[in-house]
């Protein structure tokens, strides 16, 4: 504000202090450490309590394989339906004949779609 408005009113220097800056962002980086080494410290307490022993057998378990015709990794692998879309996917994105005799042949989607775009409809 200008003095001649108001004559009482003093104006302070804009500086902002550095140390309570400094001692702000020293307290927010011992709280983050803080909660970084609790963290810590939960999960091996969790760990601990869930696998006693400290041991990882799993590791020498080796690949997974077919039990009972059952895949033991059930996302990983695929089953027979993801086969069947697979191959349907590729019959649908090739060249076929579907009667020899009156001469009708299957293509692709993305090529009738061309085709039908530069001859227009039938």
């Amino acid at each position: 504000m200008d003095e001649t408005h108001f004559p009482k009113v003093q104006q302070e220097d804009d500086r902002l202090p550095a140390a309570t800056i400094l001692l702000v962002f020293a307290f927010v980086g011992l709280v983050g450490v803080l909660l970084v080494v609790w963290a810590w410290y939960g999960l091996e307490k969790r760990e601990s309590a869930l696998r006693p022993s400290g041991a990882f057998p799993e590791r020498e378990l080796g690949p997974r394989h077919t039990v009972h015709d059952d895949l033991e990794n059930i996302y990983g692998d695929m089953g027979p339906g993801q086969r069947l879309n697979e191959e349907k996917r590729r019959l649908l994105q090739s060249f076929q004949w579907t009667d020899r005799a009156r001469r009708l042949v299957a293509i692709p989607i993305d090529d009738a779609v061309d085709l039908m775009l530069e001859r227009g409809p039938p």
